[in-house]
């Protein structure tokens, strides 16, 4: 019966040095968690303002002086040659003074997107046409651009080994949703 005392004694000895253990490991483990979470400070990042070229220097040191520890700074970025990018769409002025809308593209951008000979699902694929193709059909302003830019889809898609009916099937598939969402607009109506 000592015996018995004594393995009972041992194991809760065992069991609780074991539950303190984790406890510990835990709580390190959160508070860490918690340490590195207060770090991460949010931030605005491209944010697009039209305003007077007189106004750009006061603007920008208006904001910059807002918050007084400095961990925000504001910078300006103006056009050149006509031309500015916020994003994935470049603004070009046009010399009636009007500005039409492109995709914009990094000088370092590959056209590297998902290999059609790759094991992704068919879907995955065909989603990777879609949304080339819905971005052009969205940002592009101009017909001759949007005709440039699908062009230019297609050949990149090419390099990445999509064949045309994956192109094709894309389109289709993108036309028969937009009609059907003529369809229903107009059956609201009614």
């Amino acid at each position: 019966m000592a015996t018995l005392r004594s393995r009972c004694r041992h194991y809760i000895f065992i069991l609780w040095f074991l539950l303190l253990s984790f406890y510990l490991f835990f709580h390190r483990l959160i508070s860490a968690v918690i340490d590195w979470m207060s770090t991460i400070l949010p931030h605005v990042d491209d944010t697009l303002e039209v305003i007077k070229r007189v106004s750009v220097t006061q603007l920008t040191e208006h904001l910059n002086s807002v918050d007084s520890i400095g961990s925000i700074q504001f910078m300006c970025e103006e056009e050149t040659e006509g031309q500015i990018s916020f994003l994935d769409t470049l603004f070009t002025r046009k010399e009636d003074g009007n500005t039409k809308l492109l995709v914009y593209r990094k000088k370092t951008h590959a056209d590297q997107y998902l290999n059609f000979m790759s094991h992704h699902p068919l879907h995955q694929k065909l989603g990777v046409i879609r949304t080339l193709l819905n971005r052009c059909e969205n940002v592009v302003t101009e017909e001759e651009d949007r005709r440039q830019e699908e062009e230019h889809i297609t050949s990149a898609l090419k390099k990445c080994s999509y064949p045309a009916w994956s192109i094709r099937k894309a389109k289709k598939d993108m036309q028969n949703k937009g009609d059907k969402r003529i369809k229903k607009a107009s059956q609201k109506k009614s």
